[in-house]
């Protein structure tokens, strides 16, 4: 990216995950939303800010797991935070402070459907079906799970094992409900 081309999806590709940069880089786009560019072609998206005459980055993401139409709209409520005076740092821990994750939930909610089956194929179909939860969504916090997660991590991978991607369906929107039930969303 040179420095006065626009941030777009197609100039990101060109650079992120390419080795052998010459060195670190950041390009700056649109409402100080900026793209850090390691050497080895890593790529995360950060935002620049100014709170109580101190300059900070807050850090938004690793592209492609946040893409840049996510990334913008991230940015656009971070700065909305700081205009009503919030440090989206300090947010950030209180959050992480009282944050559930989908494993958190998980390990919740799992003897809660394991104690209404009989042992046999349908405990090992559950605990298998909330393994397979677990490992592909379980470290995102509830709060934070989008679609996008769902379908690339769970949905996507799993399209070709019909029933399996029924039971894993199934057993998220269930978890989900008991996560709205326990107002951890």
């Amino acid at each position: 990216l040179s420095k006065g081309m626009k941030l777009t999806e197609t100039n990101i590709r060109k650079f992120c995950y390419k080795k052998n940069h010459a060195r670190d880089f950041m390009r700056t786009g649109e409402h100080g939303l900026t793209l850090c560019v390691t050497k080895e072609g890593g790529c995360f998206f950060r935002l620049r800010y100014k709170m109580h005459d101190k300059k900070n980055w807050y850090s938004i993401g690793e592209y492609p797991a946040i893409s840049l139409a996510r990334a913008n709209s991230i940015t656009i409520d971070l700065i909305q935070m700081i205009s009503n005076g919030i440090d989206p740092n300090n947010q950030a821990r209180i959050e992480k402070d009282t944050a559930k994750s989908v494993n958190d939930i998980v390990e919740e909610f799992l003897p809660l459907v394991l104690a209404k089956r009989k042992s046999g194929n349908s405990v090992r179909a559950a605990t298998y079906t909330f393994n397979i939860i677990k490992k592909a969504i379980g470290h995102i916090d509830i709060k934070k799970l989008t679609r996008e997660d769902i379908e690339n991590r769970l949905i996507l991978p799993n399209k070709d094992k019909v029933a399996q991607a029924k039971n894993i369906y199934s057993y998220l929107k269930r978890l989900l409900s008991h996560a709205i039930d326990q107002d951890y969303v």
